[in-house]
């Protein structure tokens, strides 16, 4: 198995193969002018130490934070540059300097919107794109999502509120709720229609109820509305022009 080294120089890179076969080894060197290296060929930051980082919870927007999905087998790795005096999340495309430690779990926080503010927006570039693919299974990205999804504007009945609290949508389906939203539906009787915005967890089950409206009847909603135009009537002449269903 081969070995790549990479040793700069102000106008050429020397690329080194060690190879090791019944103790033998055999070295090959290539010059490389600026511009002529292998597109596959990529070079690795050198640190002068790297450890696991401890923090697991990062904040992002109120008490919403992005958690590390696997903190022992899958932790942030920072990664410390003596020449440069900076500390690099690993895999996240930032760095920033030492003196500015205490700051990493913002910074992090900071950095996680960024690519995923990135992604929603369609903005990401190549090079983001695989920094976000990397952190994306490191986080927690599905609960992270989840946990900022918008309410969602629905229609329903209340069914019961007591012994449990049970609406149905309009698309006949009974939902038990938590118990604890009943008092967001005081101003609404058993067989009442109602609409709302409703809160989804991450799992799609309904958490959270808000900015309530009564409804009338579905009857006298179907009754208000306006009648359907009277079909068009076509000139005896024009009818044999329009296509006609083909009878079976």
């Amino acid at each position: 198995m081969s070995t790549t080294i990479l040793e700069s120089a102000p106008a050429e890179l020397s690329e080194v193969w060690r190879d090791s076969a019944e103790d033998q080894r055999k070295t090959e060197e290539r010059e490389f002018a600026p511009g002529q290296l292998p597109e596959t060929l990529s070079v690795e930051q050198e640190f002068a130490l790297q450890v696991d980082y401890s923090h697991t919870c990062f904040p992002v927007e109120g008490n919403i934070s992005v958690h590390v999905a696997d903190p022992d087998k899958s932790p942030i790795r920072l990664g410390y540059s003596e020449t440069e005096g900076t500390l690099e999340v690993i895999g996240w495309g930032m760095k920033l300097p030492l003196e500015k430690a205490q700051e990493l779990p913002r910074e992090i926080g900071r950095r996680f919107l960024e690519l995923y503010s990135k992604a929603v927006t369609g903005c990401l570039r190549d090079e983001e794109r695989k920094w976000l693919r990397s952190i994306s299974e490191q986080m927690d990205y599905h609960a992270f999502a989840a946990s900022r999804k918008l309410p969602r504007y629905r229609e329903a009945t209340l069914i019961r509120k007591e012994p449990v609290l049970l609406v149905q949508f309009l698309e006949d389906r009974n939902v038990k709720l938590d118990i604890s939203l009943a008092s967001k539906l005081t101003a609404v009787n058993c067989g009442e229609r109602f609409a709302a915005w409703f809160t989804m967890n991450e799992n799609g089950a309904i958490s959270d109820l808000n900015h309530v409206l009564r409804l009338p009847p579905l009857e006298e909603d179907l009754r208000d509305m306006p009648i359907a135009s009277k079909p068009i009537e076509f000139p005896p002449g024009v009818c044999s022009l329009l296509p006609r269903l083909e009878e079976e």
